[in-house]
C-alpha cells in the first residue's frame, strides 16, 4: 500500500486494518483519539511510540510528546498534526513493504 492509498481509506468511515499502527493512524483521522491511544499505549514498538507522542501532541501535552518521540530515538517532532501524522504514515509504511 502506499501512502496515497493509505491517505484514501482514511477518509473511509469503518476501516479496519490487521495492522496496529495502520489502525492507529486511521482513528486518529476519524478523530477517535481514545480507541487510537489504547492502541498506541500497548505498542511498545518505535513507530508504536511515535503514534502515543502523536496523540500527546494533539491533546497539547508537549512534554509527553516528547518524551515519547524519545523512546522512538527520534528528535523532538515538530511541524502540524497533519505534517507528523504524514511523517509517522510515510516512514511506517515504508518500513512495512
Amino acid at each position: 500500500m502506499t501512502i496515497n492509498e493509505f491517505k484514501s481509506k482514511c477518509e473511509l468511515p469503518g476501516q479496519v486494518f490487521d495492522d496496529e499502527i495502520l489502525q492507529s493512524l486511521y482513528l486518529i483521522k476519524q478523530d477517535n483519539w481514545d480507541a487510537a491511544h489504547n492502541i498506541a499505549q500497548d505498542n511498545h514498538s518505535k513507530y508504536g511510540s511515535l503514534v502515543h507522542g502523536l496523540l500527546h501532541r494533539i491533546e497539547g501535552d508537549q512534554w509527553n510528546a516528547s518524551y515519547w518521540y524519545r523512546q522512538a530515538g527520534e528528535p523532538d517532532l515538530s511541524g502540524s498534526i497533519d505534517e507528523l501524522w504524514e511523517y509517522i504514515a510515510k516512514k511506517y509504511i515504508a518500513s512495512i513493504i
